[in-house]
This record gives C-alpha cells, sequence and structure tokens, in this order.
C-alpha cells in the first residue's frame, strides 16, 4: 500500500528546491488537491526505480537491502525465543491510491467499477484495498487533516457497496501521521489530534450506512522497520485507536487495526494487544518491479498467496504482564509498476477489449474480507445423540451470465463417511463470511446462519439425521448489526431461543416453544445496549432457565436471564452486570457451559490475554472474574473459544494460544470450586508428506500432514459416547486448502481434515 497505494511520497529532502514547498504544503493537509508528480532521475542503487510514467505518488525510500532469503522487515527483528513457524495465506488481492478511473494517463477507464467486477470474476483476487477519505469536519481547519485522508477523488469510499456486491473483501487504510513515511507529524503533537482523525475517519466510514458499521480499518504507517515511535505519535494514535472504537449512540464504531512494519508494530501491539495488523513485508529489494506477481500464463489471472507466508509479532504490553505474539492478518508483498492484466498474457488474449491498468500493489491475507476478519471455513459442531455434528461455510464466488447468482456461502454437514451440501430454498442465499450456530430442540438439532439480506437462515437436522433446506426464520425481525453474532439455546421444556444483535447493538431474541412457529423479535431489554464489537454465548440451565452473555456498552461482562420461575411473560429477561470494571476484550471471544443445574460458567478473553472464567453456583450467585493459568499462559486476542461439559464435574475449554496453536484447559469441581489444572498445548500437525490428497478423496476424513490452524478461525470441542477423548474443530489452512480441521487424540490420527 505504501507505493501505488499508500499515499505517501518520498522525503522532501530528496526532491528540487522548486517543489519542497509545495510538497510539504501537501504532506501537512494544506491542500487537498492531489497533483501529478513527474518521476526524477533513477537514485541510488538502494532507492526505488523510477517510475516509467507519471504517478500521483512516488514511494519512499525502503531502506537497506534485505539479507538474501529474508524479507525486509525482518532485518530488525532482535535475537529472541523462537518464533513460530510462518503460516501460508489462501487469498490474494490488490491495492492501489486510487480506483481504476483516476490514475488513467495512459489507459482511461469509462467504467472503474464494472472494470473491478470483471477483475474479480476472471481472477483469484478476493479482496481489495480501499482508503478512507472525507472532507474535513466541519468546523475544523482542514490543515488539522492529511491530504491523503482529504483526497475524496480517490474514489474508493463511493464504491464501496459496489465492490461489497462484486464479491471484494475491503481492506479499508486512514492515513494519518508518521514520523517520516509518509505525512510527517506536526512539531506539536497530542491526543487530542487522535482524537479528532478518529473522529474523522469513524465520520467518514459512518456514512457508509449500517452494512459497514463496526468493520476493521488499518492507520497507515510506514516509516522503516527500526524506526522508533516518539511517545508524542504513541499517543496520537492511541487516542485515534480509542476515539473509532468508543461506543456512541450516534456513530457507527469501527475496529483499531495498524498497518506498518518492524519496531513501529511492536509499539503499538504494546499499548493495544486487540489491535489487527497488516503487515508492510516487501519480497523486493528495491519495492518497484515490472515483473507481474501473477502468472502471465495462467487464465482466470492467477496470483499464489502460498508463497508470501505470515509471520507473527512480538511484543510486550507497556502496562506489564507477559509478553505475546500477534498474527498479521494480511501482508503486502509486491509493487508492479506494469499493467494488468500483462500485454500478452492469456487473460488479455481472451479479453483483448479490456483495458489495462497498470501499478497495483499485491496482497496476500488469512481471511476473504478484512472488514470483518474472520477465516474460512466458518465452523461449528455439536453433539446430536450420539452423533458429532459438524457444519461449515465457505465462500463461493458470484455467477455471471444466464445463471447469475451473488456471492454466498455453501453450507456443507461433514461426517466421518460422508459430506453434503445442504440445499437452500428458492430465493435464498447465505451471506459469505455468515456465522454458524448449532442448537437443539426437542430431538432435532437446528443451524441458524444469515441471508445474503440480512436476514436469519435456520435449517433442521432431525433425529435420523436427514436436514432440512435452508430457509427464512418466521417472525419479524430487526436490521442485524453488521458485525455478526448469533448464538442458540434450547431448555429441557422444548422451548429453542435465538439471540442476536440489532444495528443499534440492542439485544434481541426470537423464541419457538414446544408447539408452534418463531415468534417475532423482542427486545431483550428495552434500555440494554451492547458494546459495538461484542460476542455473544448463552446456555440454558435447570431446565426452565436460559442465560446470554455479552459485553454491555460500558465494556461489563453481563448476563441476561430468563427464568419460568419469575416471568411467566415473554421474553421478560433479567440483566445483571458479573463486574464493575471491564476485565474482558471489548470484541474478544465468548463461550459458556452448564455442567449441572446449579452450575453455569462463562469464560472470555481477558484484557491481559488470558483465559477468564466469572462462574454461578445456584443459592450463592456470581463469582468475581477470575484468570486461569499461569501469568505466562497467555491466549491469541482473536481467538475463538469453545467450551463443554465432559461431565456433571469436569469442563474443556478450547482456545489458541497467542502462537496458534490449539490449548485446552480442564476443570474439575471440588466441592463448589472449579479450579484449572495446567492447560494442554498441542501440537500443530506433522509436516506434509507427500502430495496433498485431492478434494474429492474416496475418504473423507485423511490425516491432516501439513495443515495449520488459522489463528482468526472458529473452534468447537464436544464428546460423544464411548469416545475417551474429546473432538475439536478448527479452521485449517495447508497451501490454497481452507479446509476443517479435527483433533482427537485417541483417534488414529489425532489431526484430521475433512477432505470435502
Amino acid at each position: 500500500m505504501g507505493n501505488s497505494a499508500g499515499g505517501y511520497a518520498e522525503d522532501a529532502s530528496a526532491r528540487s528546491d522548486g517543489a519542497t514547498e509545495a510538497f510539504l504544503a501537501e504532506l501537512l493537509g494544506e491542500s487537498s488537491t492531489l497533483r501529478v508528480v513527474q518521476p526524477r532521475a533513477a537514485r541510488a542503487r538502494h532507492q526505488p526505480r523510477r517510475h516509467p510514467e507519471p504517478r500521483y505518488e512516488l514511494h519512499r525510500d525502503p531502506g537497506p537491502l534485505p539479507v538474501p532469503g529474508t524479507d525486509i522487515a525482518e532485518q530488525a527483528a532482535p535475537a529472541a525465543a523462537p518464533m513460530p513457524a510462518r503460516i501460508a495465506p489462501t487469498w490474494a488481492g490488490i491495492d492501489r491510491s486510487h480506483t481504476p478511473q483516476v490514475d488513467s494517463t495512459i489507459h482511461a477507464i469509462a467504467n472503474p467499477m464494472a472494470w473491478m467486477g470483471t477483475l474479480i470474476d476472471n481472477s483469484n483476487l478476493r479482496f481489495t484495498g480501499a482508503y478512507v477519505t472525507g472532507p474535513p469536519l466541519a468546523g475544523r481547519p482542514p490543515a488539522h487533516f492529511t491530504g491523503s485522508s482529504k483526497a475524496v477523488g480517490r474514489g474508493w469510499m463511493a464504491n464501496i457497496q459496489t465492490l461489497g456486491d462484486q464479491g471484494w473483501g475491503i481492506v479499508f487504510f486512514y492515513v494519518g501521521y508518521s514520523v517520516g513515511g509518509g505525512h510527517p507529524k506536526p512539531a506539536v503533537l497530542n491526543r487530542a489530534r487522535g482524537t479528532e482523525h478518529g473522529l474523522h475517519l469513524r465520520t467518514t466510514m459512518h456514512a457508509l450506512g449500517p452494512a459497514w458499521a463496526g468493520a476493521t480499518v488499518f492507520i497507515d504507517n510506514e516509516d522503516p522497520v527500526a524506526t522508533n515511535l516518539p511517545n508524542d505519535l504513541i499517543e496520537y494514535y492511541v487516542a485515534m485507536f480509542d476515539e473509532m472504537s468508543r461506543p456512541d449512540a450516534n456513530l457507527a464504531a469501527f475496529r483499531p487495526a495498524f498497518y506498518g512494519h518492524g519496531t513501529p508494530v511492536e509499539q503499538m501491539l504494546a499499548r493495544r494487544r486487540d489491535l489487527f495488523v497488516w503487515d508492510v513485508s516487501l519480497s523486493t529489494a528495491t519495492t518497484t518491479t515490472a515483473t507481474p506477481a501473477f502468472d502471465p500464463a495462467a487464465d482466470p489471472l492467477t496470483v499464489d498467496p502460498e508463497a508470501r507466508q505470515m509471520r507473527a509479532y512480538r511484543a510486550t504490553a507497556a502496562a506489564g504482564g507477559a509478553g505475546f505474539l500477534s498474527w498479521s492478518l494480511g501482508r503486502q508483498f509486491w509493487y508492479y509498476t506494469g499493467d494488468m492484466p500483462g500485454p500478452g498474457s492469456a487473460l488479455a488474449a481472451r479479453l483483448p477489449a479490456w483495458q489495462r491498468v497498470r501499478t497495483w500493489d499485491y496482497d496476500v491475507s488469512l481471511v476473504r474480507n478484512a472488514a470483518f476478519p474472520v477465516a474460512e471455513p466458518r465452523v461449528a459442531a455439536r453433539r446430536h445423540g450420539t452423533d458429532a455434528v459438524v457444519i461449515a461455510d465457505s465462500f463461493e464466488p458470484r455467477a455471471t451470465g444466464a445463471a447469475a447468482t451473488p456471492p454466498s456461502s455453501r453450507v456443507t454437514t461433514q461426517g466421518p463417511t460422508a459430506s453434503a451440501a445442504l440445499t437452500r430454498a428458492a430465493g435464498i442465499t447465505v451471506e459469505p463470511d455468515a456465522p454458524l450456530t448449532l442448537f437443539p430442540r426437542a430431538g432435532d438439532m437446528l443451524v441458524a446462519t444469515v441471508l445474503s439480506d440480512g436476514g436469519i437462515g435456520v435449517a433442521t437436522r432431525n433425529a435420523a439425521g436427514t436436514w432440512s433446506t435452508i430457509d427464512r426464520m418466521p417472525g419479524t425481525a430487526p436490521v442485524l448489526r453488521r458485525m455478526r453474532a448469533l448464538h442458540g439455546v434450547s431448555n429441557a421444556t422444548s422451548n429453542a431461543y435465538l439471540f442476536f444483535i440489532g444495528s443499534h447493538h440492542q439485544l434481541y431474541v426470537k423464541r419457538r416453544p414446544t408447539t408452534g412457529t418463531w415468534s417475532d423479535a423482542a427486545p431483550v431489554a428495552a434500555d440494554l445496549r451492547l458494546h459495538p464489537f461484542s460476542a455473544l454465548a448463552g446456555e440454558a440451565r435447570r431446565g426452565d432457565t436460559v442465560d446470554t452473555f455479552f459485553i454491555d456498552e460500558q465494556g461489563l461482562l453481563t448476563t441476561a436471564y430468563w427464568a419460568r420461575w419469575f416471568s411467566t411473560a415473554f421474553p421478560g429477561f433479567l440483566v445483571q452486570r458479573l463486574e464493575s470494571t471491564p476485565s474482558l476484550l471489548a470484541g474478544g471471544a465468548l463461550a459458556a457451559v452448564c455442567p449441572q443445574p446449579n452450575h453455569l460458567l462463562v469464560f472470555g478473553v481477558g484484557a491481559d490475554l488470558r483465559l477468564q472464567l466469572a462462574a454461578f453456583l445456584h443459592g450463592r450467585g456470581w463469582n468475581a472474574v477470575t484468570a486461569l493459568g499461569a501469568a505466562q499462559d497467555v491466549i491469541g486476542a482473536h481467538t475463538r473459544l469453545a467450551a463443554h461439559a465432559v461431565s456433571a464435574t469436569e469442563i474443556e475449554v478450547a482456545a489458541l494460544t497467542d502462537a496458534g496453536e490449539l490449548t485446552i484447559y480442564s476443570l474439575t469441581l471440588t466441592a463448589t470450586t472449579w479450579a484449572a489444572a495446567a492447560r494442554q498445548v498441542v501440537a500443530d500437525p506433522p509436516a506434509a508428506a507427500g502430495a496433498p490428497p485431492p478434494a474429492a478423496a474416496a475418504t473423507v476424513l485423511q490425516p491432516a500432514n501439513g495443515f495449520r490452524i488459522n489463528p482468526f478461525g472458529d473452534l468447537s470441542i464436544l464428546r460423544v459416547p464411548g469416545d475417551r477423548s474429546s473432538t475439536v474443530t478448527c479452521a485449517g489452512i495447508r497451501g490454497n486448502d481452507r479446509r476443517t480441521l479435527r483433533w482427537n487424540a485417541a483417534g488414529p490420527d489425532a489431526w484430521q481434515v475433512f477432505t470435502i
């Protein structure tokens, strides 16, 4: 992004004297007009090559050449404990400063969004960068905002929904200040300016509408890898993160993320553990190249993400505590100054009238849509009778032509001997990356998900193991919050409850009684509001009580519960906050379990990255939220959690460590206290041996040699009768494969993969 898409120019000292004053004015935000900068003569070998045509920005000095075989960003990494092996991503994408029609001095594009639609339909590219640009805030001096953040002519914000409808995932970038990698910070910088930029960011993003509320936005920093950010710049960034994520009834909140590399990333993770990271890790020494990142012989156009692996960053929190790792969500890897599609390429030959556009950055990622970063396949699993029911969904690109369809998800039931896609009712499409929740109702098992129009879809598995079609859930529902969260539970009276979050952060519930159909959605409590990033968990207790858990707008772990003994009216929920001071990550995962009628436990990801527990004992109430494990037993900030009861006195919780490894916490009940043993960390599947099995192999489950766990994917844990070990399912990746992994320590192969 720091090249054709970074909004950055070279240091002013490298320019001619006559251009310096105007250049500095642009960097300092004194002009919202973006000027074409003519290339200078080629610089020394350590500098980027000159660009063959006039460009809107020039790239910064990339610094010293890398040691052969390593990435530039690794050169500044100090010697430390071994880092986890890199993970090969499965998604490829692009970014550039402007939509295609703007940077068109050579090839004018009449309809840029039609051009982008042709690109996604004729390539394996699945996401694009987009610049968050908007006019200065009313009543604020325009010079308070960087030229890049005001450059609405870049064209991205006006076309976000069109791109999403075509199937593009979006990586949002906002360009603020840095030391010298882009718009240099002013001499006097404080938290107030960070708050102002955070408000500018969220005001601009809010204008996109509720479909993009809660999206992740990367704050751009391209300072060299060894740059030590000064304290005023760190405080500026932290204030921006705080403002963009602050709950507000009038403005949508957005999830903080950081685009950069080296020391600046580590410094910012030290201040905010839950940052998402996009790694600036170029594969070229000079950063600029006319060599395409795609295979010119391939049709459709193909970019190989597997060769550009993802790494973790190491950080230590400024407030103290154990050091931790944070995986990069994505990575920029190539700066290409030539045309796409390339002249003479197979794609250009097939589409000779398709105009070419030059100068692109290429990226790879562990998720398709970084705006709402969830890995695929989405996975849910639950015991149904003596069966382990596993449901997974995976992205399907849109179909064009006579049988045109929108982008969607393919929902599959996965069993040990057979897997099959669930059919959909006429006119029903499942939203890409939609969540899944499995829950019982009498002798049936239900799966609920989100449809492409924002409605709720549901399918039923009967006692014989046969699934119905996915159809729209009866009864009304409000507009759902775009950061999807669904959770279903059922009590012993066979009432099924589905909890979800509305666009105004209100918690809703639908109920299906023993006889009859689903009710209309009703607010759980009229004056209750959830944190914009809250997850959901829930359980049924004593056969007549239902609890749901979430983070409220104050950041507090909270439960809303309904019990027949105090309320026969529906919904009639009571709300109880389980802490007075926030202790969990507001956007962290939650899990709940009820091992016996008098006990209820809820787990969350602590602000200190330790697994946290709150436990309820009937007649005694809730205990304080307590950390489990040793101080160094940290889990990933973006891990999912799953919990189940092995027996009335034993519970297991599955999570991912900060290194991305599976870990199991075992808790046992002694008298009235639940205590955790030393956690078990499970090694990744063994290294690959031989060629990967074919996708449609005769055996559905095969050894998972060479697969890795995607650190941004779902988790589930269950145990069926007769098993000596519990089974964990999760999202796995190997090469360009995205499949469901299954771990069972007592199985013939501890790690297996569903081939279908």
